[in-house]
């Protein structure tokens, strides 16, 4: 008899615990079902659960607590970026209508002048550094929009010749001493033609900033004997 009442207690201990199992599993499966929901659908659904154990109730506090410090996040992010990209737009219709105007005179100046004035030429070729560094800018403004840079062929030899032309002054102003040699085979790549000036431009101008540093230290990758090997 009290071995029964052993087996009796033991089967209700056996059933509450199953009991307990069964409805924290559907506490679970539960809460898993509204946090993929919550997920797929970007809803404001708050995680809910129906049971009164504490564990669970924990649980789904910090779980909406996460959702939200995510979502605020997210609206901050949103924020931020959609500011950058007015400053930046901003910025460049500031720099492009001053530099418009300015082309205009120095293209009346050049007209005007009674012979070939260097001084109007450098000018003139400094400002079309900066309109195509604007341009530049546009187009990193167009990739933080996740538009398209438009790929084209590219003749490289004629690319990199306007390119180190445009530094040629520079660099002798500098004590290089610059020389070329192209090959006469055309080399084409696919690229954006912007772009890639941009990183010869910044390329070069390390080489301005920094190309005595290294030639004094005998670096002789781009440097040799105060000549500038391109």
């Amino acid at each position: 008899m009290y071995s029964i009442g052993i087996i009796i207690f033991a089967l209700i201990i056996f059933v509450i615990l199953l009991l307990k199992y069964y409805f924290l599993n559907k506490a679970l499966n539960k809460l898993s079902h509204d946090i993929r929901y919550k997920i797929n659908n970007k809803s404001n659904l708050l995680i809910t659960h129906a049971t009164n154990n504490a564990t669970i109730e924990k649980l789904s506090k910090e779980i909406n607590f996460m959702f939200d410090a995510l979502s605020e996040s997210q609206k901050l992010e949103k924020y931020e970026r959609e500011s950058f990209n007015l400053a930046l737009h901003n910025l460049a219709h500031d720099i492009r209508t001053p530099l418009t105007i300015a082309n205009g005179y120095l293209q009346q100046t050049i007209k005007n002048s009674p012979a070939e004035d260097m001084a109007l030429i450098k000018i003139k070729n400094n400002l079309e550094i900066v309109s195509k560094r604007l341009t530049v800018l546009l187009e990193y403004q167009a990739l933080l929009e996740n538009k398209k840079i438009e790929i084209e062929v590219i003749n490289l030899n004629t690319l990199l010749k306007n390119i180190f032309l445009q530094y040629y002054d520079r660099l002798t102003d500098k004590k290089f001493n610059v020389s070329f040699d192209f090959p006469n085979e055309e080399y084409y790549i696919y690229n954006n033609s912007d772009v890639f000036e941009r990183i010869m431009q910044n390329i070069l101008g390390n080489v301005l900033k920094h190309g005595n540093y290294f030639r004094n230290r005998n670096y002789f990758n781009y440097f040799r004997f105060n000549q500038l090997i391109l």
